[in-house]
């Protein structure tokens, strides 16, 4: 029997090493950001991934990689973000160990981890970090609220060619109402951006490139 987290993970991982490759291929310049690092697994594979795939195809351009995390869970859940899953004991991880890895597997790449509540470090401009245009954006806060202060976050640094990644894009029972579905529509919405999908991957992700 397939264990369905470790499938999830895997297809995970081969999105994000695709969307790369994708971005390289199209010299696409910009940065990576990953909301929901969680133990850093994912954020270490996307560095690895453009390493990789920048010597495939001796691409010269850089990326910096930014990380967003509370790393203790998703503090005081809203009504509308109420779920059987998501609930803090599920998510809350080690800081400092997870750190220590990251600063570990990103020599020779400027990378940076930001601790804290989507609520109070995502209310700065991106520029406050350092970044100016975003490559590829991987989404994994799970919930609307979280959500909606990422692509807040990130309203004036998208462009043509940036990747969305969105992980766990069709929990609440596929509701068009609740969840990481609702915060991205109504982002395409306000900003009258366009994207087309690109595919779906593992329990429930899918991959959009920003098209207008």
């Amino acid at each position: 029997s397939i264990n369905p987290v470790v499938y999830h993970n895997y297809e995970k991982f081969m999105a994000i090493y695709k969307v790369h490759y994708l971005t390289l291929f199209d010299g696409v310049v910009g940065d990576y950001l990953e909301f929901g690092v969680y133990k850093g697994s994912s954020f270490i594979h996307s560095i690895n991934s453009f390493k990789k795939n920048k010597k495939i195809l001796s691409s010269r351009i850089e990326r910096s990689f930014y990380g967003f995390d509370s790393f203790e869970g998703f503090g005081n859940i809203k009504e509308i973000d109420n779920h059987p899953f998501y609930r803090d004991l599920n998510f809350v991880t080690d800081f400092k160990k997870i750190e220590k890895r990251i600063n570990k597997s990103s020599k020779n790449i400027n990378s940076k981890v930001i601790k804290g509540f989507f609520n109070k470090t995502l209310s700065v401009t991106p520029s406050k970090y350092g970044i100016k245009k975003a490559a590829i954006i991987f989404s994994d806060a799970d919930v609307y609220s979280a959500s909606k202060d990422i692509f807040n976050f990130i309203n004036e640094i998208t462009d043509i060619g940036t990747y969305f990644v969105l992980d766990d894009f069709f929990s609440f029972k596929g509701s068009l109402n609740k969840g990481s579905y609702k915060a991205f529509q109504e982002f395409l919405k306000k900003k009258g951006i366009s994207v087309r999908k690109v595919f779906d991957y593992g329990m429930g992700g899918s991959v959009y490139v920003r098209s207008k």
